[in-house]
């Protein structure tokens, strides 16, 4: 019998080798996909978990925002028709008073009115104006009420940038620590709001 060279592959190796369809092992293998198909099926996964993932954010994300806007604006009319009554206004002014004092924005010379519950979270003298329903409510404005607005702001940033306070003449007084902005804002979402729901009647004739 003459020896292989251990250089050679012998006959099972060789088929091994040369037959995908046998495995090392001698187990048989799936013949590999065509590119193609392998990309056909990869994008019809990711459009199967796209719908998947849309019906649940129909279903489910709608519904939450819902409810939370709702459970919100529950909470403001509740509260707002608790301190409708005098004497829970008249027992809880000093603990307010207390806690704005504390909060440390008076200091500054800033109406925030951190204590007036909002659906969207702002506070008059420091709400964000990069969106187009506060610009409007800048332009409502009485001249001299957006001026003294901008004055406040930029006495602020410049206490703020020396690290110091002003002078305890110079505080917001509570009788000017009021809603001014806001008001305005929430009128003009009330307006954003019949205009959509006029827009959106249907007419049968």
């Amino acid at each position: 019998m003459v020896e292989q060279p251990w250089f050679m592959p012998s006959a099972a190796q060789h088929i091994n080798i040369t037959n995908p369809v046998i495995g090392r092992r001698g187990r048989p293998q799936q013949p590999p996909a065509s590119q193609p198909a392998v990309r056909n099926r990869r994008i019809a996964h990711r459009e199967q978990g796209e719908e998947h993932l849309e019906t649940r954010l129909k279903s489910q994300g709608v519904e939450d925002i819902i409810r939370i806007r709702t459970g919100a604006m529950a909470l403001t009319s509740m509260i707002t028709r608790v301190f409708e009554k005098p004497w829970v206004t008249k027992a809880m002014t000093p603990i307010a008073n207390w806690y704005c004092n504390a909060a440390g924005y008076r200091k500054l010379g800033l109406r925030c009115v951190i204590l007036a519950i909002d659906v969207d979270g702002g506070y008059d003298d420091l709400i964000p104006e990069d969106n187009d329903t506060v610009q409007l409510a800048l332009k409502r404005l009485p001249p001299k009420e957006a001026y003294d607005r901008m004055y406040r702001i930029r006495r602020a940033v410049q206490c703020s940038v020396e690290h110091q306070l002003l002078p305890e003449k110079d505080h917001t007084k509570p009788e000017d620590d009021i809603r001014y902005l806001s008001p305005i804002i929430e009128a003009i979402k009330r307006e954003n709001a019949e205009r959509v729901e006029l827009d959106s009647l249907i007419i049968k004739r």
